[in-house]
């Protein structure tokens, strides 16, 4: 579910972000960049969260949101979980690149690929 409405909200965000959009992105991956730097795992989720949240909002697809607003909580225990958080903000900066290139092809990469990232990640911790 995750690999299909995320990469259709990255491309959409990098097909209607408007100046002002992106460079609150640019101060979320920023505010990431610190609590990946802090160590605390409830800091990390909160920035990731907010990250994500505000690519979803650039998409401007109302249903889109609210489909996964229903996810966020699973997504937030999933981050206080990683162990290593290092991966998970260059990956951010990544898709936060590919989205303000206007990218959209890119951004859908740069989301697959960690959308799966994570996938692994909680069935390595809920079944190994």
């Amino acid at each position: 579910m995750r690999e299909a409405l995320e990469v259709l909200a990255v491309r959409r965000a990098a097909e209607r972000a408007t100046d002002s959009q992106l460079q609150e992105l640019a101060a979320l991956l920023e505010a990431a960049h610190r609590a990946t730097l802090s160590g605390r795992p409830e800091r990390i989720s909160r920035a990731d969260t907010a990250f994500h949240h505000h690519i979803v909002e650039l998409s401007g697809n109302e249903l889109l949101a609210t489909t996964l607003e229903s996810l966020e909580g699973r997504l937030r225990w999933l981050f206080q979980q990683i162990d290593d958080p290092g991966p998970l903000w260059e990956e951010h900066r990544l898709l936060s690149a590919a989205i303000t290139a206007a990218d959209s092809e890119a951004a859908a990469v740069c989301a697959l690929r960690h959308v799966r990232h994570y996938r692994d990640v909680a069935l390595q911790l809920l079944f190994e």
